[in-house]
């Protein structure tokens, strides 16, 4: 039972991580000075905003390519971690962050 608690809980670190990854990656790309911050220990990526409304689109969806992991890897193997990987679904939502960021983005270019 200890067992699998403590690979559930390395699996959603895992997944946290991840997402972190991919917008520190997207931000770097970019040439945005990404930094990771900690926030009771929980990892978090700020970049420069040069206001362009494309590149923080692509930074904050960025995570969304964790959804094809899903699609990798083997079915019976790290569960909770291909469930948070389809959760990346819910960022696009304006509730999150990343979301918001989104949809402003979305917003803007289509006023232009």
């Amino acid at each position: 039972m200890l067992n699998v608690l403590l690979q559930v809980i390395i699996e959603i670190i895992l997944s946290i991580i991840l997402h972190e990854f991919f917008h520190y990656l997207t931000a770097k790309a970019l040439k945005l000075e990404p930094k990771i911050k900690l926030k009771f220990l929980v990892p978090s990526v700020v970049y420069k905003n040069t206001k362009d409304n494309i590149k923080n689109l692509i930074v904050s969806s960025s995570p969304l390519l964790m959804i094809l992991l899903t699609f990798i890897i083997p079915e019976n193997k790290v569960i909770v971690f291909k469930i948070m990987c389809l959760c990346q679904l819910i960022n696009i939502f304006p509730i999150t962050a990343d979301g918001e960021i989104i949809l402003l983005s979305i917003m803007n270019l289509l006023k232009k």
